[in-house]
Formats: C-alpha cells, sequence, structure tokens
C-alpha cells in the first residue's frame, strides 16, 4: 500500500478512478485516526472519573473525622455536598458514547480495508 501511496505523491499514478479512491482513502484514514484519539480521551476521561469517585469516598470518610477540630461547619457541610453530587455522577453516557464511537470506528476501519483492497485492484488492473 504505501508503494502505492508514493506513486500517486510523485505523480506516476494519473487515473482519476485510482485518484478518487485515494481521496476517499484518506478521508476515511483521518477519520479513523480521529476517532481513536478521541476513544483514548474517553477512556482517560472515564478512568480518571472513576479514580476520582474513588477518592471522594476516602474524602467524604476523612471530613468529618478532621472536622470536629475545625470551627467551619458550613464550609464542611457544603464540601460533603459537592462530594456527594460527584460521588452521584452517572457515567453511563461516557460510556454509552464510547461504545457508538467504537462501533463506529469498526465500521470506518472494514471501510478502510475495502478501500485499500479496491485501491491496490485499480492500481494493478491499470499497469
Amino acid at each position: 500500500m504505501e508503494e502505492i501511496i508514493e506513486r500517486i505523491m510523485r505523480g506516476e499514478i494519473k487515473d482519476e478512478e485510482v485518484l478518487e479512491i485515494y481521496k476517499e482513502y484518506l478521508k476515511v484514514k483521518d477519520e479513523v485516526s480521529y476517532l481513536e484519539d478521541l476513544l483514548d480521551d474517553l477512556e482517560l476521561l472515564c478512568r480518571r472519573f472513576e479514580e476520582i469517585k474513588d477518592s471522594v469516598k476516602g474524602l467524604k470518610y476523612l471530613i468529618p473525622k478532621v472536622s470536629k477540630y475545625l470551627n467551619c461547619k458550613e464550609s464542611v457541610e457544603e464540601t460533603l455536598r459537592v462530594l456527594d453530587n460527584f460521588e452521584k455522577l452517572d457515567l453511563n453516557h461516557y460510556y454509552e458514547v464510547r461504545a457508538r464511537y467504537f462501533n463506529e470506528l469498526e465500521t470506518l476501519k472494514k471501510k478502510l480495508n475495502q478501500l485499500e483492497k479496491k485501491l491496490k485492484e485499480a492500481v494493478n488492473g491499470r499497469e
């Protein structure tokens, strides 16, 4: 495949059909790359949220113990409310989005493979 791309880039292949297939190939390849990066970011986001939710449990245990020695009841109560809200954060939406993008990525990878074959066939058929 690399050889074909190099030949197209050098201008050795000028067949319109081949060039159209190549344009579509590049478009799909860019979409695949974009979705892979997006999925990596979503994975990191979900992992970080889970780590923070685990930390929140520890904080909710420690804050009341420490607050006995502090004179800031309102601040402690507000902090605990914020932590409660964060702990209740539903990550299902992120996981659903990630699953949808993963399925889309798999579909695009199949399309990319088909375009590769089609491009190779088109180039080999012209030679």
